[in-house]
């Protein structure tokens, strides 16, 4: 979608593939009103993409995500379920289960502005860098404020770096409230959570 707001409801999307980013749906808001997309009770299963967002690649634009199950998506890069730049994100009411990401974030990863994630359950999620569950990063012109509120992360792996469960990199900071934590792990630090500097 190039300059639109589309509304997503009620969609089943499976074994969907790009040869780039977004498996599924890419949403590039380019001078347009930057409010959409807003996706809602939607399920995406086993899609993929070489690149980046293994089901929803979002840039440039603030996505409403809502009531949506996002299970068995890869990504060759970062995010394996939904990856973000240059947006403004809120998902609440999801659910991610074992998505992988060849990069980080197995789930999601979150890259400048903002992002509010609130009751959201990732089980089983991997990132092959940081993030098994979710990755944000800014820089110093476009810093991340995250706010993860009354999440569940369980059983969630970084594999080449920390961060099992949440990685939050350089210029972001993260706010974490009621979340639970259950056996995510890493091969490097912060079985659960890693903060790096600057965040």
């Amino acid at each position: 979608t190039l300059r639109g707001n589309p509304t997503i409801e009620n969609c089943d999307f499976r074994d969907n593939h790009a040869a780039r980013s977004g498996g599924a749906i890419l949403t590039y808001i380019n001078g347009g009103d930057p409010t959409g997309p807003t996706i809602r009770s939607c399920d995406f299963t086993g899609n993929s993409a070489n690149e980046d967002g293994g089901a929803v690649f979002n840039s440039s634009c603030n996505p409403t995500i809502a009531s949506c199950v996002f299970r068995g998506n890869r990504s060759a890069g970062s995010g394996g379920a939904i990856a973000d730049r240059y947006a403004v994100s809120r998902i609440t009411d999801c659910a991610f289960e074992d998505n992988v990401a060849g990069g980080d974030g197995g789930a999601i990863r979150h890259q400048f502005r903002g992002l509010t994630v609130e009751r959201c359950v990732f089980r089983g999620n991997s990132g092959m860098q940081g993030g098994g569950a979710l990755h944000s990063v800014g820089e110093d012109f476009n810093p991340v404020t995250s706010t993860i509120t009354d999440c569940t992360f369980e059983g969630n792996a970084a594999v080449g770096a920390g961060g099992g469960a949440l990685f939050n990199g350089v210029f972001s900071t993260g706010n974490v409230q009621g979340c639970t934590f259950r056996a995510n792990r890493t091969n490097q630090q912060g079985g659960a959570i890693q903060s790096d500097q600057g965040s």
